[in-house]
C-alpha cells in the first residue's frame, strides 16, 4: 500500500450513508473500498477563528497509555476557560473495530492468517483506521466537533503520510468549510514496569473481558510484538519533511510525551499565519499539559504501578485475602510472560 492511495477521501457532497458489507473473515463487518464522506452543504466561512478545527493525531505503541492521555488532554482543555467551549471528541480505531465485529469481542486466532494483528493482515487494520479517520473528518466538516483526537497507533510512515495528505487535500479543497490544524502527539513509554502494568490493564478491556487472564496476556503480548516490528517513531526529521511537503501554509505542531513526562520529549511549533487567540490558547494548553504531565499525572501513576507490583498491603478480611491471592496469581502470570527477555526484544525492534 503506497502513501498515494492510502486515504482516498473524496470531498464530494453526498447524501448517501456508509454502506456496510458482511465479510466472513474474522467475523468483521467491513466497508467497501469506494467510501465517500457524508457531507452537508453549508455556507462558506471567512477569515475568523471559527474556521479552525484541530486534529490531534496520536502516535504510539499499544500499552503506552494513549487512550488514557487522550481523555486527560480533553479534561485539561475543558478546565481552561479559554478552551472550555471547544467540542472535543475521540475517534478510536479499536472501538470502531469492536462496534463492527459480529460478536463485539475479539475472536482469538488459530493461525497467523486469521490473526487480525499479524503483519500479513496489516491491510485489515488500515481499513479500520481509514474508516475511523473518515468518520472524524465527516464530524468536523459537519461542524459536530471542534477538536478531534485520532486514537490509533499510527505507527508507520505510510499511515501518517496518508493522514497528512488527507488533511492537506481537505484544506486545499474549494468546498471545505474549515481549516484543519494538525497536531501530532506521540506517546512513548520504555519503562518496563509501566508497560507490564498497562498490559495488565488491557486484559480487562472489551477485547479480553470474557477470556482467562493468561490467555489475554499472551494474546496481547503477541499483538504488541507485531506492532513493534512495524513501528516507526515520529521524529524531528519527519516533522520537517512533512511540513515542507504538506504544511508550508498550515499551522502544524508536534508534542512528544516520553515515559509519563519523566523524560523530556520534543515540542515543535510551526505557526504559518497570524496567531489567533483561540489557536494560541489551544496550543498553550497542550504545551502546559505535556510539560506539567509528570507532576499532574505521571508521578501518581508511577506510584500506582509501584503499589501494584509490591502487593504488600496486609489483608483485613477473608475477602481482601482472596483478592490479594488472585492479584498475586495474576502478577506471577504477568511477570512470566512479560519478562525481561520479552521487554528487551521490544527495545531491540524499536532501536533497529
Amino acid at each position: 500500500m503506497t502513501e498515494e492511495n492510502y486515504f482516498n477521501i473524496e470531498l464530494e457532497r453526498s447524501t448517501s450513508n456508509y454502506r456496510y458489507n458482511d465479510d466472513d473473515d474474522n467475523n468483521i463487518v467491513m466497508l467497501p473500498d469506494d467510501l465517500v464522506l457524508n457531507y452537508i452543504e453549508k455556507p462558506s466561512v471567512n477569515t475568523n477563528e471559527s474556521i479552525y478545527k484541530y486534529i490531534v493525531i496520536l502516535v504510539g505503541l499499544p500499552a503506552t497509555g494513549k487512550s488514557t492521555i487522550a481523555h486527560q488532554l480533553i479534561h485539561s482543555l475543558e478546565a481552561n476557560p479559554l478552551t472550555t467551549n471547544l467540542r472535543c471528541e475521540i475517534f478510536n480505531a479499536g472501538k470502531l473495530r469492536r462496534e463492527m465485529s459480529l460478536t463485539n469481542t475479539l475472536q482469538l486466532a488459530n493461525s497467523a492468517s486469521e490473526d487480525l494483528f499479524s503483519l500479513q493482515n496489516i491491510h485489515k487494520k488500515e481499513k479500520f483506521a481509514q474508516m475511523t479517520f473518515q468518520r472524524l473528518i465527516n464530524h468536523i466538516d459537519n461542524d459536530m466537533c471542534d477538536l478531534s483526537i485520532f486514537d490509533a497507533t499510527n505507527s508507520t510512515l505510510e499511515r501518517r503520510q496518508g493522514l497528512f495528505r488527507s488533511i492537506r487535500h481537505y484544506n486545499d479543497h474549494i468546498s471545505s468549510n474549515f481549516i484543519l490544524v494538525p497536531i501530532v502527539f506521540q506517546v512513548t513509554c520504555l519503562n518496563g514496569d509501566i508497560v507490564r502494568y498497562n498490559i495488565h490493564q488491557k486484559t480487562f478491556n472489551e477485547d479480553y473481558f470474557d477470556k482467562p487472564y493468561r490467555v489475554a496476556v499472551k494474546d496481547f503480548a503477541k499483538r504488541l510484538v507485531n506492532y513493534t516490528k512495524q513501528f516507526v517513531p515520529f521524529t524531528i526529521t519527519e516533522f520537517n519533511d512533512t511540513k515542507s511537503k504538506f504544511f508550508n501554509n498550515t499551522d502544524y505542531f508536534f508534542f512528544n510525551l516520553l515515559n509519563n513526562g519523566m523524560d523530556k520529549g520534543e515540542i515543535l511549533e510551526s505557526f504559518s499565519f497570524e496567531r489567533h487567540p483561540l489557536l494560541e490558547a489551544v496550543i498553550k494548553t497542550i504545551y502546559t499539559f505535556v510539560t506539567s504531565y509528570v507532576s499532574t499525572y505521571g508521578y501518581p501513576y508511577v506510584k500506582k504501578v509501584d503499589d501494584f507490583f509490591k502487593l504488600n498491603q496486609p489483608a483485613q478480611s477473608k475477602l481482601e485475602l482472596l483478592a490479594n491471592n488472585n492479584s498475586i496469581s495474576n502478577l506471577n502470570i504477568l511477570n512470566s510472560i512479560i519478562d525481561q527477555s520479552y521487554l528487551n526484544s521490544l527495545r531491540e525492534h524499536l532501536q533497529k
